[in-house]
Protein backbone atom coordinates (compact mmCIF):
# COMPACT_ATOMS: atom_id res chain seq x y z
CA UNK A 1 0.00 0.00 0.00
CA UNK A 2 1.36 3.37 -0.99
CA UNK A 3 1.56 6.24 1.38
CA UNK A 4 -0.94 9.01 0.84
CA UNK A 5 1.88 11.50 1.35
CA UNK A 6 4.02 12.29 -1.73
CA UNK A 7 7.77 11.83 -1.44
CA UNK A 8 9.65 15.03 -0.62
CA UNK A 9 11.14 16.75 -3.64
CA UNK A 10 14.87 17.43 -3.41
CA UNK A 11 15.90 20.71 -5.02
CA UNK A 12 17.78 20.30 -8.29
CA UNK A 13 20.79 22.21 -6.94
CA UNK A 14 21.16 19.70 -4.09
CA UNK A 15 20.95 16.78 -6.51
CA UNK A 16 23.59 18.30 -8.78
CA UNK A 17 25.91 19.03 -5.83
CA UNK A 18 25.71 15.39 -4.74
CA UNK A 19 26.30 14.10 -8.28
CA UNK A 20 29.35 16.36 -8.71
CA UNK A 21 30.69 15.50 -5.24
CA UNK A 22 30.26 11.79 -6.03
CA UNK A 23 32.25 12.19 -9.26
CA UNK A 24 35.06 14.06 -7.45
CA UNK A 25 35.16 11.63 -4.53
CA UNK A 26 36.03 8.56 -6.56
CA UNK A 27 33.78 6.51 -4.27
CA UNK A 28 31.24 3.98 -5.43
CA UNK A 29 27.57 4.98 -5.37
CA UNK A 30 26.70 2.73 -2.40
CA UNK A 31 29.63 4.00 -0.31
CA UNK A 32 28.88 7.68 -1.08
CA UNK A 33 25.15 7.17 -0.48
CA UNK A 34 25.75 5.51 2.88
CA UNK A 35 28.15 8.27 3.96
CA UNK A 36 25.59 10.98 3.08
CA UNK A 37 22.42 9.29 4.29
CA UNK A 38 21.05 8.69 0.79
CA UNK A 39 19.60 5.63 -0.90
CA UNK A 40 21.83 4.29 -3.68
CA UNK A 41 18.83 4.07 -6.06
CA UNK A 42 18.13 7.77 -5.52
CA UNK A 43 21.74 8.65 -6.28
CA UNK A 44 21.71 6.50 -9.44
CA UNK A 45 18.57 8.30 -10.60
CA UNK A 46 20.10 11.73 -9.93
CA UNK A 47 23.22 10.72 -11.80
CA UNK A 48 21.18 9.80 -14.88
CA UNK A 49 19.08 12.95 -14.66
CA UNK A 50 21.88 15.42 -13.82
CA UNK A 51 25.18 14.07 -15.23
CA UNK A 52 28.28 15.62 -13.71
CA UNK A 53 29.98 18.05 -16.12
CA UNK A 54 33.02 16.61 -17.82
CA UNK A 55 36.30 18.17 -16.85
CA UNK A 56 37.56 20.40 -19.62
CA UNK A 57 41.19 19.82 -20.50
CA UNK A 58 43.47 22.72 -19.78
CA UNK A 59 44.47 24.70 -22.85
CA UNK A 60 48.00 23.91 -23.95
CA UNK A 61 50.65 26.37 -22.88
CA UNK A 62 51.91 28.27 -25.95
CA UNK A 63 55.48 28.13 -24.62
CA UNK A 64 56.29 24.62 -23.47
CA UNK A 65 58.69 24.22 -20.59
CA UNK A 66 62.24 23.29 -21.57
CA UNK A 67 63.16 19.66 -21.00
CA UNK A 68 64.82 18.96 -17.66
CA UNK A 69 68.59 19.08 -17.65
CA UNK A 70 70.02 15.73 -16.59
CA UNK A 71 72.15 15.87 -13.49
CA UNK A 72 75.40 14.05 -14.01
CA UNK A 73 77.51 12.82 -11.17
CA UNK A 74 81.12 11.74 -11.64
CA UNK A 75 81.51 8.02 -11.08
CA UNK A 76 84.74 6.09 -10.69
CA UNK A 77 84.94 2.32 -10.87
CA UNK A 78 87.98 0.64 -9.45
CA UNK A 79 88.25 -3.05 -10.07
CA UNK A 80 90.76 -4.91 -8.00
CA UNK A 81 93.81 -5.71 -10.09
CA UNK A 82 94.03 -9.48 -9.99
CA UNK A 83 96.13 -11.92 -11.91
CA UNK A 84 94.53 -15.34 -12.33
CA UNK A 85 96.61 -18.44 -13.01
CA UNK A 86 95.01 -21.79 -13.81
CA UNK A 87 97.33 -24.68 -13.02
CA UNK A 88 97.47 -27.98 -14.93
CA UNK A 89 95.28 -29.79 -12.41
CA UNK A 90 92.53 -27.12 -12.76
CA UNK A 91 93.37 -25.27 -9.54
CA UNK A 92 92.95 -21.48 -9.94
CA UNK A 93 95.37 -19.15 -8.23
CA UNK A 94 94.34 -15.49 -7.89
CA UNK A 95 96.98 -13.01 -6.86
CA UNK A 96 97.22 -9.20 -6.80
CA UNK A 97 99.01 -7.95 -9.92
CA UNK A 98 101.80 -6.43 -7.83
CA UNK A 99 102.87 -9.83 -6.43
CA UNK A 100 106.60 -10.41 -6.73
CA UNK A 101 107.42 -12.85 -9.55
CA UNK A 102 109.62 -14.93 -7.24
CA UNK A 103 106.67 -15.48 -4.91
CA UNK A 104 104.46 -16.52 -7.84
CA UNK A 105 107.04 -19.04 -9.01
CA UNK A 106 107.41 -20.45 -5.47
CA UNK A 107 103.62 -20.80 -5.09
CA UNK A 108 103.18 -22.52 -8.47
CA UNK A 109 106.00 -24.99 -7.73
CA UNK A 110 104.67 -25.74 -4.27
CA UNK A 111 101.13 -26.34 -5.56
CA UNK A 112 102.23 -28.50 -8.49
CA UNK A 113 104.42 -30.64 -6.27
CA UNK A 114 101.64 -31.57 -3.89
Amino acid sequence: MRSSHPAPVTPEAVCRRHVEALARSGQTVPVYARAHGLKPDTLYRWRRRFPAPLATPASPDPTPAPPPVPRLVPVTFEAPAICELVLRDGLTLRLPTGTAPTLVVSLVRALEDR
